[in-house]
């Protein structure tokens, strides 16, 4: 029920970070580059992700209700589409730098 609470959580966070990328024009992606703030906080929940599959895992291995097993791994296949998504994105946004790019990247990190 925890994992759950923090996965919504984290689905909120995500779109917020999901739509401050996004919402970057094209002008001024080809200026500035991405909005590599909320790159680097898309990969933060990416690795948040992670953690949570590993807590899903060990849970499934204590579980022997087969209705929960399947339940907990539908999550974790769930939580692992939406990183491979969240990996494409950050990669194809990391791709547009822009001509000032690396000073804005550089003042991000």
């Amino acid at each position: 029920k925890q994992i759950a609470q923090e996965q919504k959580q984290a689905q909120d966070q995500i779109k917020e970070e999901l739509e401050k990328v996004e919402g970057r024009g094209r002008l001024l992606r080809s200026l500035i580059g991405p909005n590599y703030k909320s790159l680097n906080n898309l990969q933060k929940q990416m690795e948040q992700n992670q953690l949570r599959i590993q807590q899903l895992e060990q849970l499934k291995n204590q579980l022997t209700n087969q209705s929960e097993i399947i339940m907990v791994q539908e999550m974790i296949q769930a939580l692992t589409d939406q990183n491979t998504a969240l990996q494409n994105q950050i990669n194809l946004e990391q791709q547009s730098n822009g001509v000032l790019g690396w000073l804005f990247k550089l003042l991000t990190e």
